[in-house]
C-alpha cells in the first residue's frame, strides 16, 4: 500500500498543530495583538475623518462662521450676500460673555454663547443627542463634550463665573451636538437654552452680552480660505471699537477635530506593524525550528514522494490558520475598546461616535495577516529545497565539520555555566537573533511611552509651553477708559508680580489667510521662545509668522508678506518663522508700532503677568482685583484656563503611553516564551543529557539565564539607542503638521533605564516560569522521545 502524499497533507498539518500548541497558541494572541491595533487604527484614521464630515453635512454646518456686535450684523450680512463666492447666509442673535467653568475637576475659562433652542437657524442645526425625563430647575444644554468627559450628568448643577464675579447657576438638561459651538478649546463653546430662559438672562439685571451670530456657505472649498481672510480683514475693528468680531471656518475645525484621531492612528498602525513583524518573525523561526526538530522525519516523507513544498505547506497552513483566528478574533475584540477611544476624542471634538463594525476593512486587515503569516513558509521552503533526503535522514550531521567552535571549555575560564549558555545561543543562532531583534524591536517602541511619560505627563508646563509659546499664570484686560501704561507700571509693582506684559490677541488676514495676531511692545523679553527660524520682530516693518502659515502661503524668512486688517494693508519682512499651535499655526507676531501701521489708533487692552516661583496666580489676582479696582474689566487665571483646555490632550496622552507600554511588556513576555517553548521541545534530550551526569534543574536554568538575558539586555539597549533617536523624529513630524516646528522632545534617562530593565526583567522571569516545571524532571522523563 503506497503513501499518496496529496492525502496525507491534511494529516501532517493536523499533526503539526498538535505538537506545537504553546507556539502556536503564542502566535495567536500576537496576532490577536496585531489585528487590534490594525483596526483601531484603521478606524481613527479613515471612520473617524468620515464621521465628522458626515456630521458636517447631516446637520447643514456653514463653512464660515462669525460673532460680531449686532451694531455691524446688517452690515456684515448684506456684504457676505453680495459676495459671489458665498452661496446662502443666515444671522441669529445670541447672547455672549467670557466666564470660568468647571471642567476635568478644574476650572478653564471659555467664551460661552447662550443659544435659543427654540429658535433654530436655517444652517449649522444643534442637535439634542440626549435630555432628562424630568423637568430641571434653570435648565442648560451642554455641547456633548461634557458629558464624555465624565464631569457632568443630567440634573447636575454647571455654574458659570464672570470675570466680575458674577455668577450663574443651571442645571444640566441634556446635551447636544453643535459642529461649531461644541468645543473649548476653539471658538465659542454653546450653552444652549429653552426659549422662556434664554429671554430671562437677556433681560437679567446683568446680561451677557447681546451678539450677531452669522454663518456663511461656501460650495467651493477652495474659496474658503480667501472668503474667511477677506471677512477677517473687513471686521478686524481698531481699539474702542467695543465687543471685536472673531471668525472661525471649517478648515480651522478640522485642524481641531483631526488632530486627536490622527494621533491615536498614527501611533496605533505604527505599533501594529511592528507586532505585525514581530508575528512573521516568530513563524519563521518556529517553522525552521520544526523542520530541525524533525528532519529525520522529514527525510523519510520525501524519499515516500513527498516534495518539500508539501512539507513545508504542512507547517505553514497550520501557522496560517492561527494567524486567521488570532487576527479575527483581535478585530472583533477591538470593538470593546473603541467606546474608550470615541469617549476620548468626544472629549476633544463634541462629537459622539459609535462606529459600526466595518466588514471591508476587517476582511481586508485578516486577509492582509494571514497572507503575511505564509511568507515565511515560503522562505523556509527554499531552504528545504536544496536539502537531499538522505542528508535529512543522516540529520544534517557530517562525518566531519570545519566551523569554528566557540569558546572551547577546554580552553574556558570563569563560571562554567556562564559558557555552556553562551555556546548554547551560539548554537541556536536563529532564535537568538530572533531574541535580539525583537527585543531591539520593542525597546525601540517603548521609548515612545518614555518620551510621553517626559515630555508630557511630567513635564506638562514644558509642553505647553511647546504648543503656545509664552505665557503667563495670569491675564487681565484693561477697562476701556483706563491708560494702558499706568496700569502696566502698576502691576509691575504688585507683590509676587515677576513679569508683566502688555500683550493683545488679535485678528487679521496675511497673505489672504485668516491669522491671529500676537502684539506687544518687546517679543525679546519673552520667558520662552517660539522662534524656529529666525527671531521675533524688532522693528516696525518686521514680522515673525507661524510654520503653518509660512507653509501654506508659500513665505519663509526674508520675504515680505502682507497684512490687512480693516481698509489699512501693509507689507512686512518676515525674520522669523513661529512653532506654535495657536490659530491652527495661523499666527503673526507684531511689535506695537508695527500694528499702529494698519491701525494708527491702536492701545493695548490686555496684559499678560508672569508670578514669581512659590507665588499663587490667586494671591496675585486678589491683589490687582484690589490696587486697580475699576481699571481693569477682567482678571483670570491663565494657567488654570489653559490646564483645562488641554487636559482632553494630556488625557489621550497617557493612553497611549501606557497602552503601547503594555504591548510592549505583552509581547515581550510572548516572544520569551515562545522561544523557550521551542527551545525545551527541540533540546529534550540534550538537556536530559546534562542532568544525567549530574546538572541539577537549577544549573540547567541558569545555563539558560546566560544565553539570553545579554541577548535580551544588548537587543532592549540597542532598541532604547534608536529610539532615543527615531521617536523624537516621529513625533516631532507629526506635530510639524499641527504647527509644532521646534519640538523639543528629550526623553529621561531613568524613565528610559526603568523601563528597558523592566523589559530585561520580565524576559529572565518568562525564561524561569517556561522552564522551570520541564527541567526540574528526572534525567530519564526528558531522554524519553515522545511522539508525534
Amino acid at each position: 500500500m503506497s503513501i499518496r502524499p496529496a492525502s496525507s497533507f491534511g494529516v501532517l498539518a493536523l499533526r503539526n498543530l498538535r505538537r506545537a500548541r504553546v507556539q502556536l497558541a503564542v502566535v495567536a494572541l500576537l496576532s490577536l495583538v496585531a489585528g487590534a491595533l490594525l483596526n483601531l487604527g484603521a478606524l481613527c484614521g479613515i471612520r473617524y475623518p468620515q464621521l465628522i464630515r458626515g456630521e458636517a453635512e447631516r446637520l447643514d454646518a456653514p463653512q464660515i462662521v462669525l460673532l460680531t456686535p449686532t451694531t455691524e450684523a446688517a452690515r456684515t450680512q448684506a456684504y457676505l450676500r453680495s459676495d459671489a463666492r458665498v452661496s446662502q447666509v443666515d444671522s441669529m442673535t445670541v447672547l455672549s460673555e467670557r466666564a470660568s467653568l468647571r471642567l476635568r475637576s478644574g476650572s478653564t475659562a471659555a467664551d460661552l454663547v447662550y443659544v435659543d433652542l427654540d429658535q433654530q437657524p436655517a444652517l449649522g442645526r444643534t442637535e439634542i443627542l440626549e435630555r432628562g425625563d424630568a423637568t430641571v430647575q434653570d435648565p442648560v444644554y451642554l455641547p456633548h463634550l461634557f458629558h464624555a468627559t465624565g464631569d457632568y450628568g443630567i440634573g447636575d448643577p454647571f455654574t458659570v463665573t464672570t470675570p466680575a464675579g458674577l455668577t450663574r447657576t443651571f442645571h444640566v438638561a441634556g446635551f447636544f451636538e453643535n459642529v461649531y459651538l461644541g468645543f473649548i478649546t476653539m471658538g465659542a463653546t454653546g450653552l444652549g437654552l429653552p426659549h422662556d430662559e434664554y429671554v430671562a438672562l437677556g433681560n437679567a439685571s446683568t446680561p451677557p452680552d447681546r451678539l450677531a451670530f452669522l454663518q456663511a456657505k461656501v460650495p467651493d472649498r477652495k474659496q474658503i480660505t480667501p472668503v474667511t481672510a477677506d471677512l477677517t480683514a473687513r471686521l478686524s475693528a481698531p481699539s474702542g471699537a467695543g465687543h471685536r468680531s472673531w471668525v472661525w471656518n471649517w478648515d480651522g475645525i478640522q485642524i481641531v477635530t483631526m488632530t486627536g484621531p490622527m494621533l491615536y492612528a498614527l501611533s496605533l498602525v505604527l505599533f501594529a506593524l511592528v507586532v505585525t513583524l514581530i508575528v512573521l518573525m516568530a513563524i519563521g523561526f518556529w517553522i525552521r525550528g520544526a523542520i530541525d526538530q524533525d528532519l529525520p522525519a522529514i527525510g523519510m516523507l520525501e524519499t515516500f514522494g513527498f516534495r518539500s513544498g508539501q512539507i513545508v505547506r504542512g507547517l505553514a497552513l497550520p501557522a496560517a490558520l492561527v494567524v486567521l483566528l488570532g487576527a479575527t478574533v483581535g478585530v472583533v475584540a477591538s470593538y470593546a475598546a473603541v467606546p474608550l477611544i470615541a469617549e476620548s476624542l468626544a472629549g476633544q471634538t463634541g462629537m459622539p461616535w459609535h462606529p459600526r463594525p466595518d466588514v471591508v476593512s476587517a476582511v481586508v486587515i485578516v486577509l492582509m495577516l494571514t497572507l503575511a503569516a505564509l511568507v515565511p513558509g515560503m522562505l523556509a521552503a527554499r531552504s528545504l529545497r536544496r536539502l537531499e533526503p538522505v542528508a535529512a535522514l543522516r540529520n544534517r550531521i557530517a562525518s566531519r565539520t570545519f566551523r569554528r567552535n566557540w569558546l572551547p571549555l577546554s580552553a574556558a575560564r570563569g563560571n562554567l555555566q556562564m559558557h555552556l549558555g553562551l555556546k548554547q545561543a551560539l548554537a541556536n543562532r536563529t532564535q537568538s537573533i530572533l531574541v535580539a531583534v525583537v527585543c531591539l524591536v520593542v525597546g525601540l517602541g517603548s521609548i515612545f511611552s518614555a518620551s510621553l511619560f517626559t515630555n508630557v505627563l511630567s513635564n506638562k508646563e514644558n509642553f505647553m509651553h511647546m504648543l503656545v509659546g509664552d505665557y503667563g499664570q495670569v491675564a487681565a484686560r484693561i477697562a476701556p477708559d483706563a491708560d494702558p501704561d499706568a496700569v502696566l507700571a502698576e502691576v509691575r509693582a504688585i507683590p509676587g508680580v515677576q513679569k508683566a506684559v502688555l500683550k493683545d490677541f488679535l485678528q487679521g488676514s496675511a497673505a489672504n489667510t485668516q491669522s491671529l495676531a500676537v502684539v506687544m511692545d518687546d517679543f525679546e523679553g519673552q520667558t520662552f521662545s517660539s522662534v524656529a527660524e529666525g527671531r521675533e520682530p524688532r522693528h516696525a516693518n518686521e514680522i515673525a509668522v507661524g510654520a503653518v502659515l509660512a507653509r501654506s502661503t508659500g513665505k519663509s524668512v526674508g520675504q515680505t508678506i502682507s497684512v490687512r486688517v480693516g481698509s489699512n494693508t501693509a507689507d512686512f519682512l518676515i525674520v522669523g518663522t513661529l512653532s506654535t499651535v495657536q490659530y491652527g499655526g495661523d499666527r503673526m507676531d507684531l511689535t506695537t508700532a508695527g500694528y499702529r501701521r494698519l491701525v494708527p489708533n491702536f492701545q493695548h487692552e490686555a496684559l499678560d503677568i508672569a508670578v514669581q516661583p512659590g507665588t499663587s496666580p490667586t494671591a496675585v489676582i486678589d491683589a490687582m482685583s484690589r490696587r486697580l479696582d475699576g481699571r481693569l474689566s477682567s482678571v483670570t487665571n491663565q494657567q488654570q484656563d489653559l490646564d483645562g483646555q488641554f487636559s482632553v490632550y494630556l488625557s489621550m496622552m497617557k493612553a497611549l503611553g501606557w497602552g503601547v507600554l503594555a504591548v510592549s511588556v505583552a509581547v515581550t513576555g510572548l516572544v520569551m516564551t515562545l522561544v523557550v517553548s521551542t527551545l525545551l521541545a527541540r533540546e529534550r534530550t540534550a538537556f536530559g543529557v546534562r542532568r544525567a551526569p549530574g546538572f541539577t534543574g537549577l544549573q540547567l536554568m541558569g545555563q539558560l539565564i546566560a544565553a539570553y538575558v545579554p541577548l535580551v539586555t544588548a537587543g532592549t539597549a540597542a532598541g532604547c539607542l534608536a529610539g532615543l533617536f527615531v521617536v523624537p523624529r516621529l513625533l516631532g513630524s507629526f506635530l510639524a503638521t499641527v504647527g509644532v516646528a521646534r519640538a523639543s522632545l528629550d526623553t529621561s534617562a531613568a524613565i528610559v533605564g526603568s523601563i528597558g530593565g523592566g523589559l530585561v526583567a520580565l524576559a529572565a522571569m518568562m525564561v524561569l516560569l517556561g522552564a522551570g516545571p520541564l527541567l526540574r524532571r528526572e534525567p530519564v522523563t526528558l531522554l524519553a522521545q515522545r511522539s508525534g
